[in-house]
């Protein structure tokens, strides 16, 4: 059986790609696309790809590959628009090489 991550994929968030920092450390974003998602608003204690702990806020889930550092807007559990910065990208990929899905910690 082979998972379509499609069919979970019942919400809308907003996605920024960073594309660079300026000399302060200032980010700059592409321009914004709109991007069918699973988001699932649960705070949590995480460990990291590089073996930190940080606290998450939601794990949202998208077809698209997505950059560190990119910027998620998306509508939580309470109706209310958030606005974050990826903490984390966990990446899938298909049995050809291929990108599958991401999954953005945020």
């Amino acid at each position: 059986m082979v998972l379509r991550v499609e069919r979970l994929l019942n919400q809308t968030v907003t996605i920024k790609q960073l594309t660079s920092r300026d000399s302060d450390g200032n980010p700059s974003y592409a321009t914004a696309a709109n991007v069918a998602a699973r988001v699932s608003c649960k705070p949590k204690r995480m460990l990291g790809l590089n073996g930190a702990e940080f606290n998450s806020y939601a794990r949202i889930t998208v077809k698209m590959a997505v950059n560190d550092g990119a910027s998620i807007t998306f509508v939580d559990g309470t109706g209310n628009t958030r606005t974050m910065t990826a903490l984390e990208i966990r990446r899938a990929v298909n049995r050809d090489g291929t990108h599958g899905f991401s999954v953005i910690i945020v």
